[in-house]
């Protein structure tokens, strides 16, 4: 039994691929691979993961709580196949933890301990996507405007805390890498992942060949292009960040994507470069990691 565990990362076309893994569980139990639907994972699997308060709670109450996980997890491992594959990029933190600190993955040791305390014993395997730091930045302050908060996020705070404690996902993998030692890790640049879906998807289901996969009916869900933002920072400032949620796809709606307005512009040129230059200095780290392997569109296909 191997478990694939794909941490995302956030806003790196994970929702596409939970969608399209979970609509396709026949085809893939057929081919001897079973997928946890993320939606089933977050309801069975990550109430029973550390919370903030877990302090306060009493130690039997922890000790129930780790039981419930591991017996949740071990009646999972049993129905599977020869593969079983989650994908739960909230395993790493949340976009709020990111934008509260302004640092990459600032409570990666909770949720993500818990799995690999759970997962001991089990050979896991590990994919995760990573882009620039400042395509990162801004995709994750979108995103936490379209959830419900009782705070509204302002850019100005996250960008001066991003831009001196953002972190490098070098950091992160070796976090990953603490909680996981002998799990080998495979990763790829979200900017080529388009060309190396198919070789993504051969790995992480370790087959040779895909079954036939319906890609027709997954929803992809635009992003906020610039004007869009402004409009809901506008909106949550004059009728509070609950309204702001409420009325986003209205929002949205009335300041559509369109040329010149594909992103939010949320950099200047001189941060965008400098936050690049330390992604560049990243991808020549990780290249030197003997326990990472990098993905590239030039690499052989699989099974060659």
């Amino acid at each position: 039994m191997i478990v694939t565990l794909h941490l995302g990362a956030h806003k790196t076309a994970t929702t596409y691929l939970q969608e399209m893994l979970g609509a396709n569980r026949a085809a893939l139990c057929g081919a001897g691979v079973d997928f946890w639907p993320t939606p089933e994972f977050r309801q069975t699997v990550t109430p029973l993961l550390p919370r903030r308060t877990s302090a306060k709670r009493s130690k039997s109450a922890q000790q129930s709580h780790r039981a419930d996980l591991r017996r949740v997890c071990a009646a999972r491992l049993e129905q599977a196949q020869n593969r079983l594959m989650i994908s739960d990029e909230n395993l790493l933190g949340t976009p709020q933890q990111i934008v509260e600190s302004g640092r990459l993955y600032p409570k990666l040791g909770g949720h993500l301990a818990a799995m690999a305390d759970v997962l001991s014993g089990t050979a896991v395997e590990i994919f995760l996507c990573i882009r620039p730091l400042s395509d990162f930045g801004r995709s994750i302050f979108s995103e936490v405007l379209r959830h419900p908060n009782d705070t509204l996020y302002e850019p100005e705070p996250f960008k001066a805390a991003w831009l001196e404690h953002a972190g490098s996902w070098v950091a992160v993998l070796e976090q990953i890498r603490a909680l996981f030692p002998q799990s080998p890790i495979t990763l790829w640049s979200f900017h080529q992942f388009r060309d190396l879906e198919p070789r993504i998807l051969q790995l992480m289901l370790g087959l040779d060949a895909l079954p036939d996969l319906d890609r027709s009916y997954v929803y992809r869900r635009p992003s906020l292009g610039h004007s869009a933002v402004e409009a809901m920072l506008a909106y949550g400032r004059a009728h509070g960040p609950m309204a702001m949620y409420e009325n986003r796809a209205e929002i949205q709606a009335a300041h559509p994507r369109g040329k010149g307005d594909w992103i939010y512009r949320m950099w200047s040129e001189e941060e965008r470069q400098d936050l690049h230059g330390r992604f560049r200095q990243d991808m020549r780290a990780i290249r030197r990691l003997d326990w990472v392997t990098l993905l590239r569109p030039d690499d052989p296909p699989v099974g060659q």
